[in-house]
């Protein structure tokens, strides 16, 4: 059987968002950090600086898991790969620069030939 090459396409796709995803993260941690120990702000100022950090990680950590099983699953050919390339998608639509993506993505997870590479019927 030939291997559907969208799938290849999407779950690259999927690792290169998770990795923009690791470098938001790694600055984001980077500047907390500095904020932390080398600031000299009021104690205050500290305070809403971690907050406003920890505002923006736990999004980019959650990206970085759900794109990077959904490129890995898709890779491999495994169900779960391919329910979590449709909870990514779903993800992108709250991304104003993923929107597109994920448009694209709905249209071919539905299709049989996709869906056919995860499940014998």
């Amino acid at each position: 059987m030939k291997r559907n090459t969208s799938v290849d396409i999407f779950a690259i796709s999927d690792l290169a968002i998770a990795a923009l995803h690791a470098l938001g993260l790694l600055f984001m941690v980077i500047a907390l950090v500095y904020g932390i120990f080398f600031s000299g702000d009021a104690e205050e100022e500290v305070f809403m600086g971690v907050l406003g950090s920890i505002i923006i990680i736990v999004p980019l950590l959650a990206g970085l898991v759900v794109y990077g099983s959904a490129g890995f699953g898709l890779i491999k050919r495994k169900s779960w790969g391919y329910y979590m390339h449709i909870a990514a998608s779903v993800l992108a639509f709250f991304s104003v620069l993923l929107i597109a993506y994920a448009v694209v993505s709905f249209v071919f997870v539905f299709k049989p030939e996709f869906r056919q590479e995860f499940f014998v019927d």
